[in-house]
């Protein structure tokens, strides 16, 4: 994966965090020894701010607006555990006044106590559109089950074609490979795609072409 877009990811929510947005309803959650930051994908590309709710590691109520700005933004610093929603507003610069129901698209993800990396990708899952752009996809095993991926879809010349890449991480980028028409991703025990897959995941490539698309479990 690009170190350099990692960086600049990382120090967009740094600033996202630094403005404040001034939306707490409870303290900050801080470092502990349980509970997981998060990463926002901004897949469809329009979205300003994020409003996550949620618990933190301690079990406090944290209701907090977020900037985000490209394709990934990381919260640092913020750790949460078990359910929370998270609230996509695009082209909002204030989470629309704090107001969930004012929200361009909204999903609800279940933070594990315990990861091997502390950190969860969050996106916009379930969005099937069938745009005709062309874009790549990068894959985070939230859940750690998948040793590899199959993708199987049309590429951006239209043909139907798979390919399987080897995922031993949380994060994988299949670079090279350009998809579109929302293909469907075949996750894999062992580390060559053989045998049955354990599950799939939809994707939905609706965005800006050439853009990278954020795939999650």
């Amino acid at each position: 994966m690009n170190t350099v877009r990692r960086k600049i990811a990382a120090i967009v929510g740094s600033i996202g965090l630094a403005l404040g947005i001034g939306l707490v309803t409870a303290g900050s959650a801080h470092a502990g020894s349980n509970g997981q930051q998060i990463m926002i994908l901004n897949n469809g590309g329009s979205a300003k701010t994020v409003l996550v709710w949620g618990n933190d590691q301690n079990g406090n109520s944290v209701k907090q607006c977020f900037s985000i700005s490209g394709y990934e933004t990381w919260i640092s610093g913020w750790w949460w555990k078990g359910s929370m929603s998270v609230y996509w507003y695009d082209y909002s610069t204030n989470c629309s006044n704090n107001n969930p129901s004012n929200s361009s698209y909204s999903w609800t993800a279940d933070i594990p106590a315990t990861s091997s990396n502390d950190w969860q990708a969050i996106g916009r899952p379930g969005n099937t559109t069938l745009d005709n752009i062309n874009r790549q996809i990068e894959f985070f095993d939230n859940r750690h089950v998948a040793n590899s991926v199959k993708v199987v879809g049309y590429n951006q010349n239209g043909n139907l074609v798979e390919g399987c890449w080897a995922t031993p991480g949380w994060d994988t980028a299949f670079s090279g490979w350009w998809w579109k028409f929302g293909p469907t991703l075949y996750l894999y025990s062992t580390s060559n795609c053989s045998g049955g897959y354990n599950s799939t995941v939809k994707t939905g490539m609706g965005g800006r072409d050439g853009t990278w698309y954020g795939a999650t479990n």
